[in-house]
């Protein structure tokens, strides 16, 4: 398997936002610029065998629970690999070494849902019926 890891990237470069092309946040980079500037969402390049392969747009929520890593937004390809596996099994490392209790994401992509059932993502309700959410409590 592939050895993966992530660098912080600071500002939101072009490969982010080709990255993130797919994501909606009201449609606009302006969004990751701005919850950048406020704290609130830190970007980071994807790493696989040396290679930027991909980004991802993380921040921190406080639940009742405890702290909870949130995957905003990311994107990348990888001589055809399957990233999704890959990037939130290393995430999910990451997040526990840094004391997250739990790790979500929101989507509209039914399979993208069905595939981290597989990886022990459970869907939870948020309120908003036009998306998945999916959390994994970590150990």
């Amino acid at each position: 398997m592939a050895s993966v890891e992530i660098i912080n990237i600071y500002e939101l470069d072009k490969k982010a936002r080709d990255d993130f092309k797919d994501f909606s946040h009201n449609g606009t980079n302006s969004f990751y610029r701005s919850e950048m500037k406020a704290g609130r969402l830190s970007l980071y390049g994807v790493i696989i065998d040396g290679l930027r392969i991909g980004s991802i747009g993380l921040r921190h929520d406080e639940m009742p629970h405890g702290g909870e890593m949130v995957v905003v937004a990311g994107g990348g390809t990888y001589r055809g690999q399957r990233l999704v596996p890959m990037v939130l099994d290393f995430l999910e490392r990451f997040a526990v070494k840094y004391g997250e209790k739990s790790i979500r994401f929101h989507t509209k992509r039914e399979a993208l849902a069905i595939l981290t059932m597989g990886l022990g993502y459970s869907e939870i309700d948020d309120g908003d019926p036009d998306e998945i959410t999916m959390r994994k409590v970590l150990a």
